[in-house]
């Protein structure tokens, strides 16, 4: 199906407004199917690896289960950096994880997980409380796994530039 700037998926709109490299322009609209596949498989794939790493920090046996150490096994060599958001929402993974194990097959499983941040949005609607409850699971997360080795993984600062 071949859509106009006008009635394109919010997505793809999105992306035009990042200038994404690559991305076609609005007016070839019959391409972004192409990207939007691409994009679904990467995510897949990233889903998966995020999955694979918190089942496997979470064995009896696991070298690595402090946050920080789960967070380097799932980064890698890639460019994102390890920051206490980064931690926080992978406590949240793994809070996840342990509450719904092998109930769910892989696709499924992020469904659910959606559906219980829409609900944690929809529960906190209160400046804060959001991230206070967000911060309880990390914070819980802490007491069981350990503190995060802030030594071997040091923590990433990000600032923002305000415009204006």
């Amino acid at each position: 199906m071949i859509h106009s700037v006008h009635d394109t998926p919010f997505e793809q709109k999105v992306m035009w407004q990042f200038n994404l490299s690559g991305l076609p322009p609005p007016y070839e609209t019959g391409r972004c199917a192409i990207i939007e596949a691409c994009i679904g498989k990467a995510m897949t794939d990233c889903r998966h690896h995020i999955k694979t790493k918190v089942n496997e920090s979470l064995k009896a046996d696991a070298r690595a289960k402090d946050i920080a150490s789960l967070a380097a096994q799932i980064i890698g060599r890639s460019r994102i950096k390890p920051t206490a958001a980064l931690y926080m929402r992978l406590a949240n993974i793994c809070w996840a994880i342990t509450q719904l194990p092998g109930k769910f097959s892989e696709d499924a499983f992020w469904v659910k997980f959606d559906a219980i941040l829409e609900g944690q949005r929809a529960k906190y609607t209160e400046p804060g409380h959001l991230y206070t409850a967000v911060k309880k699971l990390y914070d819980d997360d802490v007491k069981k796994f350990g503190e995060p080795d802030l030594v071997s993984y040091r923590l990433s600062t990000l600032t923002v530039k305000r415009s204006g």
